[in-house]
């Protein structure tokens, strides 16, 4: 589902900035963009990919969390009723 939405994503993209520079509007962007150093090209690159990457890995964390937490709770849950355990059995030996 997620291929798909990014695959169509994409196309909207293209289909945008194919109207754009079908009227003429990125005639400016391109001349600004050929204007700079090659540096200042790559570090924009640097930052977009950077900020993709951030996106895409805060969102997998966001699928593993709910599944950690759960995990915990079971361990936490187990761990009362053993100590539920322990209190009712030394309790019936003080009874004893």
């Amino acid at each position: 589902m997620k291929r798909a939405r990014w695959t169509f994503s994409i196309i909207g993209l293209l289909i945008i900035v194919y109207f754009f520079q079908q009227i003429g509007a990125l005639n400016g962007l391109a001349n600004g963009i050929g204007s700079m150093p090659i540096w200042i090209i790559a570090v924009i690159l640097g930052i977009i990919i950077s900020a993709w990457q951030f996106l895409k890995s805060s969102g997998e964390e966001e699928q593993v969390d709910p599944r950690v937490i759960e995990d915990q709770g079971k361990v936490y849950i187990h761990r009362m009723e053993e100590e539920r355990e322990r209190r009712r059995k030394q309790k019936t030996r003080e009874e004893l």
